[in-house]
């Protein structure tokens, strides 16, 4: 008649794979605890593992990715819905230079429009949802030193991996 109690039998019959979800018709077995995790990965358009980057839930800073980009938040209500948002805001001239001037330049003139959604986001950099001269001026500030943020926003902007990067509008993106 198999070992155990006759809990850990009834435990072992409704959660043979051991997930702790044990529930019948959708009610809820009262004796597992009502707890949860969230985790997950922040990587560029290429894969690559963003360190550094703090993860807001709910507006309050919960966790920060680690070197390869992933990030764990512990202890979470069960049947909470939660907002979750990257956030890094660092040194706005790394990975900056007078080229990327010129690439802007480019694309205002239509002589080399931009076609890749990243480009297009980096390229805002006042945050207007729009490309403009003022983008030119507000990067170029930081490229001379003389001012040390872009205004209205942050040095690092995150897209949803879910995000169609085919069709989407750079007016969409928050």
């Amino acid at each position: 008649e198999g070992g155990g109690t006759p809990e850990s039998r009834l435990r072992d019959w409704l959660d043979p794979l051991g997930t702790g979800n044990i529930r019948i018709n959708w009610i809820e077995n009262p004796d597992v605890d009502e707890i949860a995790s969230i985790q997950g990965q922040i990587v560029t358009p290429d894969s690559t593992g963003i360190s550094g980057v703090d993860i807001l839930l709910d507006g309050e800073v919960m966790a920060q990715t680690d070197l390869a980009g992933n990030y764990l938040i512990e202890n979470l209500s069960v049947g909470t819905n939660y907002d979750i948002q990257p956030s890094k805001n660092i040194n706005p001239i790394n990975g900056t230079s007078v080229q990327d001037l010129i690439i802007i330049q480019k694309h205002n003139l239509n002589r080399e429009p931009l076609t890749s959604i990243y480009d297009l986001i980096a390229s805002d950099i006042n945050n207007s949802k729009s490309i403009s001269v003022i983008d030119l001026i507000e990067l170029n500030k930081v490229i001379l030193g003389r001012s040390t943020a872009f205004p209205d926003n942050t040095s690092w902007r995150f897209v949803p991996s879910t995000f169609d990067t085919q069709s989407i509008d750079i007016m969409s993106v928050d």
